[in-house]
């Protein structure tokens, strides 16, 4: 009896043990037929249930070991997030109780309070409507292959590389995505199709050239050119699609003599969005929320599409976008996060003239990443103005940027002539008219 009571001992710690290791498994190396269909994607790290503006645990975040997530929607079977970016969740470093708002929006409760991941400030979870997302798919027929790009826009890397990090772009503050959306979008054209866009000044200039099929480094728009010109002289500071339009209007009334015509629409369907994609235009989409006590819909977030991915089985295909965040540049989002109506911006490049740009180098000389090529760069033109008897101001023509530096004289017979701004040392009037360089 002594003998058969140890086995059973035995027995039943061995039991403990394998169904402690099993649950240990289970939250590691998923077992079921979701944590499968998730797994294509990569290797599963962890994953944690995400509740909505109702309380309901109705989304699962899952972490890669890659560095990338995806956030799953329980009740309609769709996987409405994913990126293979490093530390790309939106929930990477913060701790809590997760809540998925819509695109964008995330927030954490922790302390009584419920935080807004991104700005760190206190809200009011319960203004957000509980979303309804509208694809309902059977999950066995769902995302058997992993992300495959159906088409893109030309240079499509550029918007993946700008991480934030590693290539900088002007990050949101005090909510004015649509504006740092513009910034993508207006940098994406001066990059590849005219530099004088936006000039050098306010251009965060690429340590490096593109090499071997590879993006390392890109150039964007610093925030001084969000800040200081694109939102100058905006009455509205507020990042709907209608202050953003007016925004870009005065920008290249104002500071460029390029022509740049594009074309607003209100569209109504994602397939729209899709159609201009295709024709290689990239789109700044005004997401919106549904406000329940007016019954309209009101601008949320701004995001940047650039592609459209595919996946067999999968009744809809997923959009490509920036979402103007650090580590949040190449998310594939589903359509119904986006919902059906909203606001968006394209603009056609094959209105704007080529020009090259001295934005990325190679060897020291300047490289046109459209052309692939070194090119010769037309640099622009300045105004120069007397400041003082040392110094003058010299001004771009393009964007009004000034900087100061000393006077290069020149001997002219008995006198000293500054061959920038004219200005003569022993000349009665020393201030000259401007001189154009």
């Amino acid at each position: 009896m002594k003998i058969i009571f140890k086995k059973i001992t035995i027995l039943l710690m061995l039991s403990m043990i394998i169904l402690s290791l099993s649950s240990f498994a289970n939250t590691f190396y998923p077992t079921t037929i979701l944590d499968n269909i998730a797994s294509k994607y990569g290797k599963i790290s962890n994953k944690h249930p995400v509740y909505d503006s109702e309380g309901k645990e109705k989304f699962i975040l899952y972490d890669y070991t890659n560095g990338g997530y995806a956030i799953y929607d329980k009740e309609t079977n769709n996987f409405l997030e994913r990126s293979k970016q490093p530390n790309s969740s939106p929930f990477y470093n913060q701790s809590g109780k997760y809540y998925y708002l819509g695109l964008n929006q995330y927030a954490v409760y922790n302390n009584h309070e419920y935080i807004d991941v991104y700005t760190n400030e206190t809200i009011d979870v319960s203004k957000f409507p509980a979303f309804n997302f509208v694809s309902k798919k059977q999950i066995n027929t769902m995302l058997t292959n992993s992300i495959q790009v159906n088409y893109e826009v030309p240079f499509a890397s550029y918007f993946k590389a700008l991480d934030g990090l590693v290539n900088p772009f002007p990050l949101n503050s005090s909510g004015d995505c649509g504006y740092v959306a513009a910034t993508l979008l207006l940098s994406y054209f001066a990059n590849f199709y005219n530099s004088d866009i936006i000039c050098e000044h306010y251009m965060n200039i690429a340590p490096t050239n593109y090499l071997e099929n590879t993006w390392q480094y890109v150039s964007c728009a610093t925030t001084s050119f969000k800040n200081d010109l694109l939102k100058k002289n905006i009455s509205d500071n507020s990042s709907t699609a209608f202050s953003v339009s007016d925004a870009i209007n005065n920008y290249m009334e104002n500071y460029t003599d390029i022509s740049f015509d594009y074309t607003i629409g209100l569209l109504q369907s994602t397939n729209q969005i899709k159609s201009i994609i295709k024709t290689g235009i990239p789109v700044i989409m005004f997401t919106n929320v549904h406000d329940l006590t007016n019954e309209e819909y009101i601008d949320k977030h701004a995001v940047l599409i650039y592609g459209v991915s595919y996946h067999e089985g999968l009744e809809l295909d997923r959009l490509i976008a920036h979402l103007g965040y650090t580590n949040r540049s190449n998310v594939e989002v589903a359509n119904s996060v986006l919902g059906v109506s909203g606001t968006t911006y394209y603009i056609d490049p094959k209105s704007i003239e080529h020009k090259h740009s001295n934005y990325y180098k190679l060897e020291g000389q300047a490289f046109c990443q459209n052309c692939q090529t070194t090119a010769f760069y037309n640099p622009v033109g300045y105004i120069y103005t007397s400041k003082n008897e040392s110094s003058h101001n010299k001004i771009c023509v393009c964007c009004a940027y000034t900087s100061t530096e000393s006077h290069s004289f020149m001997i002219k017979v008995d006198k000293k002539v500054c061959s920038k701004c004219s200005f003569i040392t022993t000349a009665d009037n020393p201030f000259e008219p401007i001189k154009y360089e």
